[in-house]
């Protein structure tokens, strides 16, 4: 059993070229177009991404033109006045009815007492 192959430019006009189809159809413009179809339908997601991020994120916003904000508002007065010396709550922390909120610097009373009196 032998097998012959044939190679070189020599041997090429022997060759018999497989027929090939030639298409002179234009693709599909505009919307019709599968590329173009694709692309729409990604912007449009992106789109619907963004505007539900957008809903989410300004779901319980509050905005104000005023500056103004409405709120509850406490009076704390103490029973005597001076400078605080320390602070024993945080913002926003629960508290209750006679707990201490804040040390108040105790040295111009100490001050007063110390004073002597007149006779």
């Amino acid at each position: 059993m032998s097998v012959e192959i044939e190679v070189g430019l020599e041997n090429a006009a022997r060759v018999k070229a497989a027929p090939q189809e030639i298409f002179l159809e234009e693709p599909p413009k505009g919307l019709k177009n599968p590329r173009v179809q694709r692309l729409l339908a990604v912007g449009g997601l992106a789109l619907l991404v963004a505007v539900i991020g957008l809903i989410v994120y300004y779901h319980n916003r509050e905005t104000t033109d005023d500056a103004q904000v409405d709120g509850h508002i406490t009076p704390i007065a103490s029973k005597i006045y001076g400078r605080v010396a320390e602070v024993l709550v945080t913002d926003n922390e629960p508290v209750k009815a006679g707990q201490v909120l804040v040390r108040i610097d105790p040295r111009d009373y100490q001050a007063s007492l110390d004073k002597p009196r007149p006779s």
